[in-house]
């Protein structure tokens, strides 16, 4: 039967393909070019609200700590109240947004990740980063498994300049070779070291809780022009780490122990034509997870091993049918297989070893529409092969001129809960509709925003109580301001207020990302022949939560009474953040140094509370005290 729906997929898309290549035939030489620069760029991103992301944006943030998915959190959609780098987007909780790396799904993304999937750094190296577009709501359905938002990241597809770059840091060693094969053929090497020990001395603390982390990683790129349409590129990349910290979990304290191994490949195959182009792409992902959290290390509280296998394939096909339209369509095949070996004991729920495995065949159809120069209308629908649910979307965009414009878009999307401490794979749905408003000057920038979501499905999944909404309501109004003040001062500023509502039971109640202001700044000083310098405030309230409210003791052991549903809130947060750097260039050696501290003004902001042993007493963990940071990076060129 699958057989059957692959071979009808593939003589729907088959008639499309030779139509293109008749069309490309038959069109005038003059406009080769234009077209072929036309189809190699990416239009879909320019129709939906969208913000872009380059190298040098990563860098000069002073809260992105050189990571390219810590950077996304300044922008004013980023929701997450987490400090680390899984990304929330608009109120969406991490699995629901999806990170395509190539144009393949990179599944949670973080190094030192923990039982709640929190990381402190992502996999990536922003140094392979070309461009990354992030699509908060309403993101194109030529990406698929999304009921949140999707983040796009693209890696260099060209060298400038062939290098040597050696990097040391305060809690990291890397080494890079960037060497160009020929003009247009080059690769990528790079491996780092993070360890711990002079970064717990230095913030000694601040770390009291920091047991220890290490890693070692090494990847590399390699990009090469097989003829003048044809270009390939395969990726690959492997992970060793740890990480070990004393934890307060509800009333048990103990060490909290992680280790993980991953590898994975991505290859792709670009196929250019006059008006068209062809792309294949290949993942294949493995991983081996570890999780302990343990009381004098002799009790397991939480005891958690995981191993992940996912392939996935696709391939698409972008059609410029005219100047007024064009339309692409693929198939995706993502095969995602997940082993548990769990024991939780105590008031988790207990887990025997057992496999589950995911098949999705999912076809696609996008076509964008522009009637006028002004006017740009587009659209998709997604059409799950196996499970038979349909995903689709339509996007209007209106250019008042060409410093301001209006992006009104509204869909219906699925996706699958990828099980991370949770063994089944259940299907999410969300509706979303969104206003946003750009208008963009020599000297400043303002953005607006408004939208409304309507999600059901397995929509928090809380590790402590099991609590389950039904269906979540989400309204939200964000706006930016970026101001240019002159050629080595800018400010930006942005606020959110987010109105979120869960229902279980006929009943209604808050949830975490309730939040009525969430305001981040940035004053920023750039001046290449002195230095750079930065500083960041954010702050927002404290996040609600279930308090405890009682307790029982069954089977010798203390069970927690919970209260009503996100009832209770932290208290507010404040975060300062300042960054210095400085460049040297000394004949064919450019040096950099970097300096940063993180909640500069030591605040206790509240994280997560927790008792003691029979709930009667109450306290709290804090997130990151402040941090002290440094380093310095080597770029030796004319290699």
């Amino acid at each position: 039967m699958y057989i059957k729906k692959l071979f009808n997929c593939f003589l729907f898309i088959l008639p499309f393909y030779l139509f293109s290549q008749e069309t490309t035939d038959s069109l005038s030489k003059i406009n080769n070019l234009n077209e072929v620069i036309l189809v190699s760029k990416d239009p879909i991103s320019e129709k939906f609200a969208v913000e872009k992301l380059e190298k040098l944006d990563i860098y000069l943030n002073p809260s992105s700590k050189g990571d390219p998915l810590n950077a996304i959190n300044t922008i004013p959609s980023s929701t997450n109240t987490e400090e680390g780098v899984n990304i929330s987007l608009r109120g969406s909780s991490a699995d629901k947004s999806k990170i395509y790396l190539n144009n393949v799904p990179i599944i949670n993304p973080v190094r030192n990740s923990q039982l709640s999937s929190l990381g402190n750094f992502s996999i990536f190296n922003t140094e392979l980063i070309n461009k990354m577009y992030i699509y908060s709501s309403n993101p194109p359905l030529t990406y698929g498994n999304s009921t949140g938002g999707i983040v796009e990241i693209n890696t260099n597809s060209s060298l400038e300049s062939n290098n040597i770059i050696i990097s040391t840091a305060l809690s990291n060693t890397g080494l890079m070779l960037n060497k160009k094969i020929n003009t247009k053929s080059f690769f990528q090497l790079y491996g780092n070291y993070q360890f711990s020990d002079f970064f717990r001395l230095l913030n000694k603390k601040s770390t009291i809780n920091l047991n220890d982390f290490h890693s070692g990683d090494i990847g590399g790129v390699l990009n090469i022009e097989v003829s003048k349409n044809i270009n390939f590129t395969l990726y690959n990349y492997y992970i060793n780490e740890s990480f070990s910290s004393f934890d307060n979990i509800l009333n048990y304290s103990g060490n909290s122990t992680a280790s993980q191994k991953r590898f994975f490949s991505i290859s792709n195959l670009d196929i250019n034509f006059n008006k068209s182009k062809l792309k294949f792409s290949f993942l294949y992902d493995i991983s081996d997870k570890k999780y302990n959290f343990s009381q004098n290390n002799i009790f397991n509280i939480i005891n958690s091993n995981s191993k992940n296998n996912n392939i996935y394939a696709s391939v698409f096909h972008k059609l410029i049918i005219d100047k007024k339209l064009n339309i692409q369509y693929g198939l995706d095949v993502n095969i995602f297989k997940t082993s548990f070996s769990n024991n939780k004991n105590i008031y988790y729920n207990d887990l025997s070893e057992d496999t589950n495995r995911l098949n999705s065949y999912e076809t696609y159809f996008f076509t964008e529409y522009k009637p006028s120069k002004r006017f740009i209308i587009s659209g998709g629908l997604r059409q799950n092969l196996l499970n038979n649910y349909l995903s689709y979307q339509i996007s209007n965009v209106y250019n008042f001129n060409s410093k301001n414009k209006l992006i009104i878009g509204m869909g219906t999307y699925n996706s699958y809960y990828l099980p991370n401490n949770n063994q089944s794979y259940l299907l999410n749905k969300s509706n979303h509709i969104a206003a946003d408003y750009f208008l963009k000057k020599r000297k400043f920038s303002l953005t607006s925003s408004i939208y409304l979501k309507k999600d059901k499905g397995l929509l928090n999944n809380d590790i402590y109580n099991s609590i389950n909404f039904s269906e979540i309501r989400t309204f939200g109004f964000e706006t930016s301001f970026n101001y240019i003040y002159n050629k080595y001062f800018s400010l930006y500023i942005s606020n959110m207020f987010l109105n979120q509502k869960g229902f279980a039971d006929n009943q209604k109640f808050n949830t975490s990302y309730n939040l009525k202001y969430f305001i981040k700044s940035n004053i920023l000083y750039s001046n290449p022949k002195l230095f750079s310098s930065s500083i960041s405030i954010t702050t927002r309230p404290g996040n609600y939560y279930t308090p405890v409210n009682n307790y029982i003791e069954q089977d010798n052991n203390i069970k927690p009474i919970f209260g009503t549903l996100f009832s209770k809130k932290y208290k507010n947060y404040l975060s300062l953040d300042f960054s210095l750097n400085k460049a040297f260039t000394l004949k064919n050696i450019n040096l950099i140094t970097f300096f940063s501290v993180n909640n500069l003004l030591n605040k206790n902001n509240e994280k997560n509370i927790y008792y003691n042993s029979n709930f009667s007493n109450t306290y709290y963990n804090m997130y990151q005290k402040r941090i002290f940071y440094f380093g310095i990076q080597y770029r030796i060129s004319r290699l």
